[in-house]
């Protein structure tokens, strides 16, 4: 097959892949990393740098500056690769997360940043707000910018239990005629059984569309290793992931993501925790 013609094919597979999946892009927070992707897009109850993505509560409970560049390469297509990098930092009795994320190619591009703060107001209970700044970009047109929030909640119900939950643009926000940015309560549990096992499940619910629900499961086989698995519904969705100690301070994640129609996603990340000790 020429080159030419097979580029045209490639084209015209992801603007198809992309009218698929863009409604649950624009306006919604990627997964946190390749941790959160391995957990089914699970995090509610996150409560370190991952917490920048997943809800801006968890960074009331930052100890630890957290540094963590991911990218994924959706269905094995260049066209839809995503690549996101967050920032946590502890400040003044709780903690700031900064996020950007890119989500496209050269000819649609969805680009995300946001600003988000935690703060700790009881020993169990933490609030958390982000303000996200939206950027859509299409070749030969003109690009559109919109602005939204989020507020998010955390508390603890035992040293073992915590519950999150997060509202993603609670007031309507118009981004075209009769077309507006996603509106997404989600909630969630964290058990912590012991040090090793971590077990998450997740309840979504956008306007319009049925509830997802997420469960997520990570288990550090040995202290350098750590392996995770997940799985999402509407569509199902399986993953797989492992996280190893490269070095004191940095750490690397692999991702594998297996969509029930459209295939496999393969991502990685890198972690740098300049505070964390051995």
């Amino acid at each position: 097959m020429p080159i030419s013609v097979l580029k045209l094919c490639l084209t015209v597979i992801a603007w198809a892949l992309f009218v698929a999946i863009l409604p649950a892009q624009q306006g919604l927070p990627p997964a946190a990393g390749a941790r959160g992707r391995a957990l089914g897009g699970a995090g509610l109850t996150f409560q370190d740098a991952y917490a920048a993505w997943s809800n801006p509560a968890g960074l009331a409970r930052l100890e630890n500056t957290g540094i963590i560049l991911s990218g994924e390469q959706r269905y094995g297509l260049s066209e839809l690769q995503e690549v996101g990098l967050a920032a946590a930092i502890p400040l003044g009795g709780g903690g700031l997360g900064l996020t950007a994320s890119s989500f496209g190619f050269e000819a649609y591009r969805d680009t995300r940043f946001a600003l988000s703060y935690g703060r700790k107001l009881f020993d169990n209970f933490r609030i958390g707000g982000e303000v996200i700044g939206l950027n859509t970009s299409v070749e030969n047109y003109d690009s559109r910018f919109n602005a939204t929030f989020s507020l998010g909640f955390q508390i603890d119900i035992d040293r073992k239990l915590s519950v999150g939950t997060r509202v993603i643009s609670p007031l309507r926000v118009e981004v075209a005629t009769e077309e507006t940015l996603p509106q997404l309560l989600g909630v969630g549990i964290g058990y912590r059984p012991n040090e090793q096992l971590l077990l998450l499940a997740e309840m979504e619910q956008e306007i319009d569309f049925l509830a997802r629900f997420r469960f997520g499961l990570e288990y550090a086989l040995i202290e350098s290793f750590t392996f995770r698995a997940g799985v999402v519904t509407e569509a199902t969705e399986i993953s797989f992931g492992a996280e190893y100690q490269a070095a004191q301070l940095f750490r690397i994640g692999l991702v594998a993501a297996y969509h029930e129609t459209l295939g496999w996603s393969p991502g990685v990340e890198i972690v740098f925790v300049p505070g964390e000790k051995e």
